[in-house]
């Protein structure tokens, strides 16, 4: 009987970090290039943003309280594999798009992936001619709080 308890518990330890393994998503995403040479690479508490908010922005303040971690990651010569790659980490059936702006030089986008309750987790991308700086913020935000986020952007573009 104890082998079998022990084969099973074996069985289930195995599948739960293989399934860890194969989990797509950005934080892995930005674990596999942090050590990268030409990239820089930041790990902070979300509310650090405070500090590059004006205090008149009382809505984005209230945003930056629901986040958790925010990873940034800063390419300086964006090559296409490198957004190959990030299509691989971050599939189209967990990850929405949820905002576009294209300006002269650069692209932002703006993809989420939410379940139906909340939006686990804000993905920003700003290409630029030879760069690509990726923003990863994990969080327990609403679909207002998106709102919110996207008119920053519009406002500023």
């Amino acid at each position: 009987m104890k082998k079998i308890i022990y084969s099973i518990l074996i069985l289930l330890t195995s599948i739960t970090v293989v399934t860890a393994q194969t989990e797509k998503n950005f934080k892995s995403f930005y674990k596999d290039y942090k050590a990268e040479k030409s990239i820089i690479a930041l790990s902070a508490p979300v509310s650090l943003a405070n500090l590059f908010i004006n205090r008149d922005e009382k809505e984005l303040r209230k945003l930056i309280k629901k986040g958790k971690k925010v990873r940034i990651l800063i390419f300086d010569e964006t090559k296409s594999v490198i957004d190959d790659d990030i299509k691989s980490y971050l599939p189209e059936d967990k990850y929405q798009t949820f905002m576009s702006i294209k300006d002269n030089q650069s692209f932002i986008e703006l993809l989420a992936n939410d379940t139906t309750d909340y939006i686990s987790e804000m993905i920003i991308f700003i290409h630029e001619k030879n760069s690509l700086v990726a923003i990863g913020i994990e969080g327990n935000f609403s679909y207002d709080d998106l709102k919110i986020l996207t008119e920053s952007f519009q406002s500023k573009s």
